[in-house]
């Protein structure tokens, strides 16, 4: 058993070596197992044969391919002199190992199927291997997945100059109606449901947004009337998540520090996320509390942030804001709180606007999202105000949860925050040569294009169009390629 699971061990090491090649082709899978010095280097143990080696990962390419047996079958036929936990194992590691060298031909969304394929692996893994010899492993098992964490990372990198970002578009080109838009999220059928943070109450607005289907370009955009509940309460509505099975969506409200879910019709349900004390009002720098909220519909889990840090976790390290994110489960109670460190500030804060945060966040399956950190800066005369944009991929399994949750972040060693990706960054401003300043606060998936890579979709707050007579802020709604 022990030499069954040094080699589930040995698959995923061997795997995360090939990862980190330039080319990830499905067709060369089997060079792990043939070029045998690549399997010693990944640690394989000497019981285990290169050519045995070839065949689990001859079983893992069938297992994955279109139109292949099932996994049971395959593993029968090509390992028939194993025993039961031996196939079992092997079922785990396959999928794993071979999903890495053969996901898909695109870099980015090849790199997150290699991640969700591994981290559906972990899950297995603790599902099979028998008690008695899991801690004689653990730390075998800790450092190849330390390993495939580091190669989809190197994956993640390369895949940067292959991300596109489109020009931005105005809305105003569809008669959209300036507001303050600020968090956005699919419902279908190229329907899409948006907040405002300056709606007088609680509520959506539906865009139904169109894209070219081969370059991603925003074709058309209508918008509905708003669908909500006429009595004013100034909720200051963030983001906004959908649940398709309850029928309904989740808003984040910034004004009061609540999670609430809202009926397709815009009117308050009574539930809400149980959000801890030390997220309440009282806890939060001023205006700076819930900004971003997702839901990963794989696992039923709620995930938000506030914008910037709590009044008791102050800086750290070099001038740089720490973050919770805080994951709720099905029974709408916190269940975890992730250090997350944000990077540092790039533009001039001693300025009449200035703000620095996490401004939303995007669910990607098995614990793997995307962040986006927007920092702007806007003088008095307004003339040089930017906006700098960085977007993030993180894997929440790659840090531990806060074991102490009421100890201040600023305590906390550097090296215990979420390690994070770069996926894209770009910038906004406003000069006499440059007039296209966007705050982008919203972002969501859109679909994905003809040949397979992944849309998203990112809107603009206006602040309703703010300006003067000869220039207006624009409603400004951006995609990005993966």
């Amino acid at each position: 058993m022990r030499r069954c699971i040094l080699l589930f061990i040995s698959i995923l090491a061997a795997a995360c070596v090939y990862a980190q090649q330039d080319s990830v082709k499905a067709d060369t899978v089997k060079v792990i197992a043939k070029d045998s010095a690549i399997a010693r280097n990944a640690g394989q143990d000497s019981a285990v044969k290169a050519s045995k080696l070839d065949v689990y990962l001859e079983a893992g390419r069938e297992i994955i391919a279109p139109g292949s047996k099932s996994q049971d079958s395959v593993i029968t036929s090509v390992i028939p002199g194993d025993s039961e936990k031996v196939a079992k194992i092997a079922k785990v590691a396959l999928p794993a190992a071979a999903i890495i060298g053969s996901a898909v031909g695109l870099p980015f969304m090849g790199a997150l199927a290699a991640a969700q394929k591994v981290a559906a692996a972990k899950k297995q893994y603790d599902k099979y291997v028998p008690d008695e010899i899991k801690d004689d492993i653990n730390s075998q098992v800790k450092n190849t997945r330390k390993k495939v964490s580091q190669a989809l990372k190197e994956v993640m990198k390369k895949s940067q100059k292959d991300v596109k970002l489109l020009s931005s578009q105005s809305m105003a080109d569809w008669k959209i109606p300036s507001a303050n838009y600020s968090g956005i999220v699919p419902l279908g059928n190229d329907d899409y449901a948006v907040v405002d943070d300056k709606s007088p109450s609680g509520g959506f607005y539906v865009m139904h947004i169109e894209l070219d289907t081969i370059k991603g370009k925003v074709l058309s955009v209508k918008r509905s009337s708003f669908k909500g509940v006429q009595e004013k309460s100034a909720e200051d509505c963030e983001d906004i998540v959908y649940l398709p099975q309850c029928q309904s969506v989740w808003i984040a409200s910034e004004a009061n520090q609540t999670i609430s879910e809202y009926s397709m019709e815009g009117e308050k349900t009574g539930r809400q996320l149980e959000v801890p004390l030390m997220f309440s009002k009282d806890s939060i720098v001023p205006n700076q509390g819930f900004e971003a909220l997702t839901y990963a519909s794989d696992s039923n889990m709620f995930y938000t942030t506030t914008e910037s840090a709590l009044r008791i976790d102050g800086k750290a390290g070099d001038n740089q804001i720490p973050l919770r994110m805080i994951c709720f489960d099905s029974t709408m109670s916190v269940c975890a709180q992730v250090p997350y460190l944000m990077e540092k500030p790039l533009l001039q804060s001693d300025v009449k606007y200035y703000a620095h945060g996490v401004s939303a966040m995007l669910a990607l399956g098995s614990n793997q999202f995307l962040v986006m950190e927007r920092e702007l800066s806007v003088p008095k005369s307004y003339i040089g105000a930017k906006t700098s944009i960085r977007i993030f991929w993180i894997d929440l399994d790659d840090v531990e949860a806060l074991d102490d949750v009421s100890q201040p972040l600023s305590r906390l060693p550097l090296d215990h925050f979420l390690p994070k990706t770069e996926i894209c960054s770009f910038s906004t401003g406003l000069s006499v040569s440059k007039m296209n300043y966007a705050n982008f606060e919203g972002m969501c998936l859109g679909p994905q294009l003809s040949n397979g890579h992944q849309t998203v979709i990112l809107i603009c707050d206006s602040q309703n169009g703010m300006g003067n007579g000869i220039y207006h802020l624009k409603d400004y709604i951006k995609v990005i390629i993966l």
